[in-house]
């Protein structure tokens, strides 16, 4: 699964004050933060991590069995 939104540049004139307002964490009964925030990145980040690092284990019995292979061969 790839993450749902691309990086993009941040604008050179962009206001960070504005950003940092939209984010009230201390205040109880509000909803999660916007974007801005990254409260939907850390969500989506939980969703992707368990899915590389099955593919990361995938490559790496690949890569055993290459190895071995290829020590046989050169015997």
């Amino acid at each position: 699964m790839l993450t749902q939104h691309n990086y993009t540049n941040i604008d050179p004139n962009w206001d960070k004050d504005t950003i940092l307002e939209c984010c009230q964490p201390n205040k109880p009964g509000t909803p999660p933060c916007s974007d801005c925030c990254y409260d939907s990145w850390e969500i989506e980040l939980i969703k992707v991590n368990p899915a590389y690092n099955a593919i990361v284990e995938l490559t790496n019995q690949y890569q055993k069995r290459v190895d071995f292979i290829t020590a046989r061969r050169d015997r």
